[in-house]
């Protein structure tokens, strides 16, 4: 498996201006991840990756969504054993930019950074 390019298909940040944190108050920030993959031919791949913290009614300092996509390169893609495999370890290849990405936004959107939780990536992209 190969990654031919990354690119940044979607960056939104949006402070709550709503939000009044509360000394000593514990922020619960609830991403929710999503993951799509793209067949473009036989030995060709795309895999979108996204995470969101858009949910209104959250109590949080900030709204959030990013998403990227990779292309991968990849030999015998029909092979059930290597399509999980290439799924698996493509989402663990883009992952790391998901987290720089909303570290990034956070950090210059004049709130304390966010980062992604380091994680089991094929548990929280199901």
């Amino acid at each position: 498996m190969k990654l031919r390019a990354y690119t940044v298909d979607k960056m939104s940040f949006m402070l709550n201006k709503q939000f009044r944190a509360e000394p000593g108050q514990k922020v619960q920030i609830k991403p929710i991840f999503n993951r799509e993959i793209t067949k473009v031919n036989a030995q060709r791949f795309v895999n979108t990756v996204s995470v969101s913290l858009t949910n209104i009614e959250q109590d949080t300092p900030f709204y959030l969504d990013v998403q990227i996509y990779g292309v991968f390169d990849v030999e015998d893609w029909e092979d059930p054993q290597t399509n999980k495999f290439v799924i698996k370890n493509a989402t663990d290849v883009l992952y790391p930019y998901l987290r720089t990405i909303v570290t990034t936004l956070t950090a210059n959107g004049h709130v304390p950074p966010y980062v992604l939780p380091m994680a089991n990536v094929d548990a929280i992209f199901h």
